[in-house]
């Protein structure tokens, strides 16, 4: 893991990863035109921002035009078939790669040491005023830079759980295929379309990120966490977005949507196994406590060592 306030103030990011080479961020928004993520990024304009909405809510988003790019899709009824429909896109506009960010994401930045009111060591959320954007230019750059350090990956994500934020992540190598890519934020565009790789219409797999992940690494390339970032949770069960993927009702109670994602879940995972991953060792249905069934990898069958020398054409696309 590396020190992303060291990196900072020791290399010029903004030379390395100038403006004009900060990859898009792409955001796919369904019914939430006051989308928190939107006021944020709307606050810095050297961020180059793509908003991606349905050509039916094109009036619900204009009132966006002005402050970013808007492409309006149409024959797309899920985040799956969205975020299939940006990648082609992007690809064909000539944009090698995004980071994707849903419009439920509020923050987002690198991590620095700190202290729990306790006294107890945590890695945190690097703060900012107000009334300055939420969502850190200088961590996509780090991002963008760290992705030019790595090989042939197509996917990168966090991972947003507390034990991410122990300071002992800090002395802890960097491995490709490590962990379940909960929300992909890096999309390495060119490389998912030479390798006939997009993302799956939600009917087919129902979890896109994971059916998409599978495929990535099925095919021999590589997925990595970044550890030195993060974001704040997405409530899942705001209206709007995947909520109708999952079965959220909004005149239901918590209970009850609760129950109903944990049949989504389930069904979904037998979707994805059963279907895409049919006898594939890497992959299983497991279980959790609460009896929701979800697609889980064999980490042993996929996991690699990070060789920082092994780099491929990643430092020429993502640097220069």
């Amino acid at each position: 893991m590396r020190n992303p306030a060291k990196d900072l103030k020791t290399l010029n990011i903004d030379k390395i990863i100038p403006d004009s080479k900060l990859f898009p961020v792409c955001v796919p928004s369904y019914q939430r035109p006051d989308a928190p993520i939107l006021y944020e990024l709307k606050k810095d304009p050297r961020i180059p921002v793509i908003l991606f909405v349905r050509k039916t809510e094109k009036e619900k988003y204009a009132k966006w035009k002005k402050y970013f790019k808007i492409v309006y899709l149409s024959g797309v009824s899920n985040i799956g078939e969205t975020r299939r429909a940006i990648v082609k896109y992007l690809y064909k506009n000539g944009v090698s790669g995004c980071f994707m960010m849903d419009d439920d994401i509020p923050k987002f930045g690198y991590l620095v040491k700190g202290y729990t009111k306790t006294g107890n060591k945590k890695l945190m959320l690097k703060n900012y005023p107000s009334e300055v954007c939420q969502i850190s230019r200088d961590a996509l750059k780090l991002w963008q830079y760290y992705i030019s350090l790595c090989k042939d990956v197509a996917l990168s994500g966090v991972v947003y759980r507390p034990f991410s934020w122990m300071w002992e992540n800090t002395k802890k190598p960097w491995m490709y295929n490590d962990g379940v890519i909960a929300q992909i934020f890096f999309v390495n565009v060119e490389l998912l379309t030479k390798s006939g790789i997009n993302y799956r219409s939600n009917t087919e797999c129902f979890n896109e990120d994971t059916c998409i992940q599978f495929e990535v690494m099925k095919a021999g390339l590589n997925t990595i966490h970044f550890k030195e970032f993060t974001y704040s949770v997405p409530v899942v069960g705001q209206i709007g977005g995947c909520s109708e993927m999952y079965g959220i009702d909004p005149n239901a109670s918590k209970q009850e949507n609760f129950e109903r994602c944990i049949k989504s879940y389930t069904a979904g995972a037998h979707l994805l196994i059963d279907n895409i991953a049919k006898g594939h060792p890497g992959i299983v249905l497991k279980y959790e406590r609460s009896g929701r069934g979800y697609a889980g990898f064999v980490w042993k069958y996929w996991r690699r060592p990070f060789d920082s020398v092994q780099k491929s054409e990643n430092s020429r696309i993502y640097t220069k």
